[in-house]
């Protein structure tokens, strides 16, 4: 055996007992600095999000929390391939993810991407469009999930999920927001959440939001040409240049008054309890109050 060949070996044996004796090293660096683990419910069980053989993205509610309008709607800034179509109301507007859903004028209509909050199935998407509130985490899952989530859900699911009580723990939140647009249009929304302790085993936790903007746009367009061309004209015997009677408004502009504005209030109480370590209870009861205008349809052309 030559001497270069017998310098190479043990130029190898080198580098694979260096390797040997750092491989430790590296794994005890690695854990401590390993990162946080995420939970996720999207197959019904609490489980590390590496470990669910599904497409899922997590939006935590702090993440959320940093968008100057925390809603659904939002999320499509942090979750790739999910997008909205608004429509007339906000009952059925439309969530879409990988470019499934179903577009529809109708409340009555069926969506193809369910939406569930703390386990309860929404039977209309629009119905979560409102201002979140007391959002723990946001789980978007792509791809048909009916075996675990039943029908509508050929899309996908978006999962939400509250926070929840803490034994033993008083603590308390509030949110103050206050804007105004350019031309004159305010909006303000006040949000509180607070965890009182009932005993050792029970806690008690209430979040609540009040949501109100005045809308963007105006009704101060003009929406007729009377008495120009009026279209009974000529019709029924009506002769041209009649004029209609006294008790009919002939006002051919807009009332001035806002138009898309929202009138949101919600709130949740959360009750945890926990006698032992092998039984736990909660139930949740929400109030939700949307007396939002519809989304203004705007014709940009002139007068």
């Amino acid at each position: 055996m030559n001497t270069p060949f017998k310098s190479m070996l043990k130029a190898s044996a080198a580098f694979a007992l260096a390797g040997l004796v750092a491989a430790p090293a590296f794994a005890q660096a690695a854990d401590d600095e390993a990162p946080t683990e995420i939970i996720v419910t999207a197959q019904k069980r609490s489980e590390s999000l590496q470990s669910v053989p599904v497409a899922v993205s997590v939006i935590s509610g702090e993440s959320l929390a940093n968008n100057a309008r925390p809603s659904l709607e939002s999320a499509t800034q942090l979750v790739p391939s999910l997008n909205f179509l608004k429509s007339g109301t906000t009952l059925n507007q439309t969530i879409f993810l990988r470019g499934v859903g179903t577009a529809t004028f109708s409340i009555a209509g069926e969506p193809s991407v369910s939406t569930v909050v703390d386990g309860v199935v929404y039977a209309r998407s629009g119905e979560a469009f409102s201002d979140l509130v007391d959002v723990a985490q946001i789980e978007v899952l792509r791809g048909p999930q009916g075996t675990l989530f039943g029908k509508n859900t050929t899309g996908g699911v978006i999962s939400l999920t509250s926070k929840r009580p803490v034994l033993g723990e008083y603590s308390a939140e509030a949110q103050l927001g206050i804007g105004q647009y350019d031309n004159g249009a305010s909006f303000n929304s006040v949000k509180v959440a607070m965890n009182l302790p009932l005993g050792e085993t029970m806690a008690l936790r209430i979040a609540a939001i009040a949501d109100k903007d005045d809308g963007f746009y105006t009704d101060d367009k003009a929406t007729a040409t009377f008495p120009r061309n009026v279209p009974l004209w000529g019709a029924f015997g009506i002769p041209a240049g009649s004029r209609p009677p006294q008790e009919v408004d002939t006002t051919v502009t807009g009332t001035g008054d806002r138009l898309g504005g929202k009138d949101v209030i919600a709130a949740k109480a959360k009750l945890l309890w926990e006698p032992n370590d092998s039984y736990s209870a909660y139930g949740i009861v929400e109030l939700v109050r949307d007396r939002s205008g519809s989304p203004p349809g705007v014709n940009e052309s002139t007068a």
